[in-house]
C-alpha cells in the first residue's frame, strides 16, 4: 500500500484513520484488502503515482473497515456493519461410521453436531448408545449477511436422535 501513498504522512493518516476502530497490529501478512484508485488526470501535470481513493478491509463476514479520502486531502475511517438475518436449515443424516464424519457428509456444520451432542448429553452416552445405522433429523439456525454469506450458526430449534434403543426427538421453545 505504501507505494500507492505519496508519502509517508499519506500512509500515516491512513494508519492513523484505520486505528479509530482497528488496530492496525493485528493486520495480518496476507489479508485482503479492496483498493479503488484515482488515475492521474491527462490534462495535468504528470504523476507517478495514482491517487488512493477508498480501501476497504473485512474485518470479519458481517463487518468491514472502509477509509476514504477527504476533501482535504487526509483520511477518514468508518466501520460497516452488514445486515444480518436468520435462516433455518433442515438436515437428516444416517450414522455410518463416526458421528462427526456422518454429519459432515450430510452437510451439518461441526459447530451444530457439537451443540447436538450437548443437547442430549443428558439422554445419551455418545461412546456406548451410538451404532451404525442410527439416525440424527436436525433443524437449525443459519445467520447470514445480507449477501447470504454465512457468518455463524445459532440455536438448535429441533434434534431428533433414533438408534436401537430410543427415539428422542428435543424442540427448542
Amino acid at each position: 500500500l505504501y507505494r500507492f501513498l505519496h508519502s509517508s504522512s499519506e500512509s500515516y493518516a491512513v494508519v492513523k484513520a484505520m486505528s479509530e476502530y482497528y488496530d492496525p497490529r493485528h493486520v495480518q501478512a496476507g489479508q485482503s484488502f479492496k483498493v479503488k484508485f484515482k488515475e492521474p488526470s491527462p490534462m495535468g501535470p504528470p504523476r507517478e503515482f495514482k491517487t488512493l481513493e477508498k480501501m476497504t478491509m473485512p474485518i470479519t463476514a458481517a463487518k468491514e473497515i472502509v477509509i476514504s479520502r477527504t476533501a482535504d486531502n487526509g483520511f477518514k475511517a468508518q466501520e460497516i456493519e452488514k445486515a444480518t438475518y436468520i435462516s433455518l436449515s433442515a438436515q437428516r443424516a444416517t450414522l455410518k461410521y463416526s458421528l462427526y464424519g456422518s454429519a459432515a457428509k450430510a452437510g451439518i456444520p461441526d459447530q451444530v453436531i457439537a451443540k447436538m451432542i450437548k443437547v442430549f448429553s443428558w439422554n445419551v452416552d455418545f461412546q456406548r448408545d451410538i451404532r451404525s445405522g442410527d439416525e440424527i433429523d436436525i433443524l437449525y439456525e443459519v445467520i447470514k449477511t445480507e449477501d447470504g454469506d454465512i457468518i455463524g450458526y445459532g440455536d438448535i430449534k429441533y434434534a431428533r436422535l433414533v438408534n436401537r434403543e430410543n427415539d428422542i426427538a428435543l424442540f427448542r421453545f
